[in-house]
């Protein structure tokens, strides 16, 4: 996605000034995750009030009638996404999935919380789980300003429930005044 100003020149020319770019993994991106075969996701302030083109290039520069794509321009609501990573298992097919864990009792477990923020979203996120199964426990995390990984470490008591479970994880944050 690639961001233009159109400026105007005295003689009523019409140029293009870059103003913003963004590629589906450019290492500028500002996210947790890799973005690679994902859309492409782009946070752009206007330098100055006027008229802008958006352009959509596939990753061999092509364009056109023939190539179908879906643009989304909005406003920029600040907010985010929790992930928790259990553990990945790599699949014969060499793709990662994600896998479960076992918490033995009187043991503990260290569970990857990732942050996707969107729309230009920085506030501090405490994060908590519920649903758990009696006698395990977890301290509440909190992913600082400027960070987008943090660690969650569920400890089970001796005599703590034998049970599968979905457990729930909750983030709550501010960002500025909200």
């Amino acid at each position: 996605v690639v961001v233009d100003q159109v400026v105007t020149e005295k003689e009523g020319a019409e140029s293009l000034k870059k103003v913003a770019e963004e590629d589906d993994h450019s290492p500028g991106s500002r996210t947790a995750f890799p973005n690679v075969g994902r859309d492409p996701r782009l946070t752009f302030s206007p330098p100055d009030d006027g008229h802008y083109q958006i352009t959509v290039v596939d990753q061999y520069g092509g364009t056109g009638f023939t190539s179908m794509y879906t643009l989304s321009v909005k406003p920029a609501v600040p907010g985010f996404r929790l992930h928790a990573e259990a553990g990945m298992n790599h699949a014969p097919d060499r793709r990662v999935r994600p896998a479960s864990f076992v918490l033995r009792r009187g043991g503990s477990y260290a569970v990857r919380l990732v942050v996707d923020r969107t729309g230009g979203w920085q506030g501090e996120l405490t994060v908590t789980a519920t649903d758990l199964p009696e006698g395990v426990t977890m301290a509440p995390v909190v992913v600082p300003v400027g960070q987008d990984v943090a660690y969650a470490v569920l400890r089970a008591s001796r005599d703590a429930a034998v049970r599968a479970t979905a457990m729930k994880w909750e983030g709550r944050g501010r960002h500025g005044e909200k």
